[in-house]
């Protein structure tokens, strides 16, 4: 008689962390880099700090580092007011790294950096590489 195979589908211990952990990074990682980013650039004046980085945030579009949609919630058509809270957490990342004067942590922006380095960017990497580790597995 053929044992029965467990359903992809099924609950396990594991699968509910695994849920949790990404749950934590994504909610969690998206809420500190709004911190961080509204910090450097306040609800205030965000429209206002985003027209002075205009030319950078034009070339990161025109490169296609920044999506059409991104650039529509950049600069929203309307006069609908522009808003922090309406940004993901990849583009929080993308600005926090093109327009707060972040200095680049010594591994890159997109790789793990050494546990010696504590700084705000290495941290914002390491976030950042946690969080596509867990959502991006094939």
């Amino acid at each position: 008689m053929a044992s029965a195979t467990p359903s992809s589908l099924a609950s396990s211990k594991e699968k509910n962390n695994g849920a949790k952990l990404r749950r934590l990074l994504v909610d969690g990682g998206t809420k500190v880099f709004r911190d961080i980013f509204d910090s450097y650039h306040p609800p205030a004046r965000l429209a206002a700090d985003l027209n002075a980085n205009y030319l950078i945030l034009d070339d990161l579009f025109h490169r296609r580092i920044l999506n059409r949609h991104q650039w529509d919630t950049l600069f929203p058509l309307g006069g609908v007011p522009v808003d922090s809270n309406s940004f993901d957490i990849t583009l929080l990342f993308l600005l926090l790294t093109n327009i707060c004067g972040l200095t680049c942590p010594s591994s890159g922006w997109h790789a793990m950096p050494p546990s010696s380095d504590t700084s705000l960017e290495a941290n914002l990497a390491r976030l950042k590489y946690f969080r596509n580790a867990l959502c991006h597995i094939t």
